[in-house]
Order: C-alpha cells, then sequence, then structure tokens
C-alpha cells in the first residue's frame, strides 16, 4: 500500500511539472511590457501570418491600417481556442520581432477575443478574478474563459504605463528551467494609482497585480 501512494504521489508530481511548462503571464506585464496593444477585426488569412485591421491603438507608435501578425502555434501546453478566421475581433498586445510583429506570452496569452462588449481573457493567461467558464464564439467553438468588461480592460490596458515601467529579470521557474519574471517600478504618485483604482474593479485589480510585482522585487 505505501508503495501505491509512493507512486500516485510522484505520479501527480511529475504531473504537476508537466503542466507548468510557460509563466502565464499577467493583464499589467502585457499592459506595460507590449511594443503595440491594438484592437481589430482580422481581415486575411495565410499560413503563418494573419492580417488585423486596425480600429484602435492603445499603446505604441503605428499609423498603418493593417498589422501582419505571426500566427500562434499551438503547442502541448496551451491551444488556441480555435482556428484564426476572418471577422475575428481581438485585442493584440504584440512585440516586434524582427521585421515582424508576434503576440506576447509563451502560450499566446497576448491574444485576446472580443465578444460585444465583453473581452475574453482565456486560460493560456492569468485571468483578474479567475471566473472561468465556457462561452460560445461566433464561428461555433467554445472558449474557457473569464469574461471582463471591453471598455475597462482597453482603459487599463491603455493606462496603466502612465503609473508604472517594467524590466524583467531571470530565475529558475522550477524542474530546471530559467524564466523571466517582472519588475515593476513607480512612476507616478499614489493619488493617481487611487483615481484609475477608482474607475472599476478591473483598474483596481490590474494595479494590484502591478504593486505585488513593485513588492516583490525589492
Amino acid at each position: 500500500m505505501k508503495h501505491f501512494f509512493l507512486t500516485l504521489f510522484l505520479a501527480m508530481f511529475v504531473f504537476a511539472g508537466t503542466q507548468a511548462q510557460y509563466r502565464k503571464m499577467e493583464l499589467f506585464e502585457m499592459a506595460l511590457g507590449a511594443d503595440l496593444i491594438v484592437k481589430g477585426k482580422i481581415s486575411d488569412l495565410e499560413p503563418l501570418r494573419f492580417t488585423l485591421e486596425i480600429s484602435s491603438v492603445l499603446r505604441g507608435d503605428y499609423s498603418e491600417k493593417t498589422i501582419s501578425v505571426l500566427r500562434f502555434i499551438n503547442t502541448k501546453f496551451a491551444k488556441r481556442w480555435g482556428k484564426y478566421t476572418v471577422g475575428e475581433e481581438l485585442v493584440l498586445f504584440l512585440k516586434k520581432d524582427g521585421e515582424h510583429y508576434k503576440v506576447m506570452g509563451d502560450g499566446g496569452e497576448g491574444e485576446k477575443l472580443v465578444l460585444g462588449e465583453e473581452i475574453c481573457i482565456d486560460s493560456r493567461g492569468e485571468g483578474l478574478k479567475n471566473r472561468f467558464g465556457y462561452h460560445a464564439t461566433p464561428t461555433g467553438a467554445n472558449i474557457y474563459a473569464e469574461k471582463v468588461p471591453l471598455a475597462d480592460f482597453m482603459g487599463v490596458s491603455k493606462e496603466l504605463s502612465t503609473c508604472y515601467t517594467i524590466n524583467w529579470i531571470e530565475r529558475d521557474g522550477g524542474f530546471g528551467k530559467m524564466e523571466q519574471y517582472p519588475v515593476v517600478a513607480s512612476a507616478c504618485p499614489e493619488t493617481k494609482k487611487d483615481e484609475l483604482r477608482s474607475i472599476s474593479w478591473v483598474y483596481d485589480v490590474a494595479i494590484s497585480q502591478a504593486e505585488k510585482n513593485i513588492r516583490g522585487a525589492q
């Protein structure tokens, strides 16, 4: 019997390790670290890229009406909610990679689906209140995600950089894998942070995330 429980424990330990093969980014980290944050609809698809017709630029210097983005390719540990489709509306947190833009995060966390007046924080990334559930998409797929108000999500994604800056340090993420962890510095008075927090709970949670990583860096 002892041998059985020892084997079960080791199996669970190994399983837990295989489920954590990448560190999921939180909203504050993407909002502060993105080279470009845009909202728009997919207008064209290629085998390795998609074209987004931009309706809003939330952060970054970009004046073109469309942008070409490298597709996220499913991995063993992170899968998109469904295939890329023309007309799909997204908010994208992007990094410049040579001549191309790519979605932030090893799990494609920087790609968020818009459904009407709400945005879906899918389980590839960290949630805000972690109230996840299944939601139908216009293409017939189901997305396992936390829905939050789109206007507040876009607002805090745009305004958070007025109060914080971000860098990354490398440290052991467990199982011998080195990971990049965020280190945040404050860049505005506490009164400004309180003003932003009062806008909505989405702002409040994102600011709390950032503040936690100031303390964590000390």
